[in-house]
């Protein structure tokens, strides 16, 4: 019988929680099958010898592919997508873990009923290396909007990407991984919420899903302040890219723009960076004050900050 659901877990290096993560797969509690599809990266710990155990015990679910080479996040993500059986799709990343053994039940169950409905997520935890408990995040930011995401994901993204659950036709009708690895994007589940989003309706589980683990060595929550202005630079080229296909929604390119300028600026002058912040400031045209003046005045604004916090 054809899984309903495919579950993509690409992984690299996460020895320490991939077994949860798995066995989070396996306690979900369905009426239809799914499966799981683990695409190692040519790790270099155990993780390959962990998810080929798991999946020589669990064949009729668990589908377990080496590769050769490593390839990345996102060619890691496309393989498992060219191989993916199920009509609708489900993100893990091997490091993070779902809470809530009806999960799938749930979102397959409403994006069933409802055909317009392309992706289905919820509230979520994070966690620290050790499974302690960070922040427990129940959004509503859905709240008015009526199933219409696309502009508030666009100006700020709010859903957590071990909560995702997608159609696989509005992926096959709106999204081309193809493109996202030509542009060199550094994530995935951004730019697939932004191309289904703008072209279906998405629905809010008020309910805790998953649990999303925070690492220092993560690219979206690293300390490493050149890897940190990297991501939020790859978040700026997706936003472009997006708006260059589906526009911008209820918010102006201006207005969504310049609050990813500001957080780049921000982040530059919280490390000190003169060259990045003066870099950030030129491309701030800002409707505010604050903005206007430090697009101005972009030096004095930085050496006023360095000295108040001295």
């Amino acid at each position: 019988m054809e899984p309903v659901i495919s579950i993509l877990m690409p992984t690299y290096n996460h020895e320490r929680f991939i077994s949860k993560a798995i066995e989070s797969v396996l306690m979900q509690k369905t009426v239809f099958p799914f499966e799981l599809l683990i695409n190692d990266d040519c790790s270099t710990d155990s993780t390959g010898k962990i998810a080929s155990e798991y999946a020589a015990k669990y064949p009729e679910i668990i589908k377990y592919n080496r590769q050769l080479h490593n390839k990345g996040l996102l060619e890691n993500y496309k393989f498992v997508l060219e191989h993916s059986k199920g009509k609708y799709v489900a993100i893990l990343e091997s490091d993070d873990c779902w809470t809530n053994p009806e999960k799938l039940q749930k979102q397959i169950s409403f994006l069933d009923k409802h055909q317009e409905y392309g992706i289905c997520a919820g509230d979520y935890t994070t966690i620290d290396a050790n499974d302690n408990v960070i922040k427990e995040f129940h959004k509503t930011d859905d709240d008015g909007l009526y199933g219409d995401w696309y502009g508030k994901i666009l100006y700020t993204n709010f859903i957590c990407a071990a909560t995702i659950c997608f159609s696989k036709k509005y992926f096959e009708k709106y999204c081309n991984i193809n493109n996202y690895i030509k542009n060199k994007f550094l994530t995935f589940d951004y730019p697939l919420l932004l191309d289904i989003s703008a072209n279906s309706k998405c629905h809010y589980i008020h309910e805790n899903l998953s649990s999303y683990r925070v690492l220092p060595t993560s690219i979206s929550n690293t300390t490493d302040y050149k890897k940190n202005m990297k991501f939020e630079e790859s978040i700026l080229q997706i936003q472009l890219y997006s708006i260059s296909c589906w526009g911008t929604g209820s918010y102006t390119k201006e207005s969504v723009l310049e609050k990813r300028v500001f957080e780049c600026l921000n982040k530059a002058l919280d490390n000190h960076n003169f060259a990045d912040y003066m870099k950030y400031a030129k491309l701030l045209h800002s409707t505010t004050k604050k903005g206007r003046i430090i697009h101005r005045f972009p030096a004095l604004f930085y050496f006023q900050h360095i000295i108040r916090i001295h």
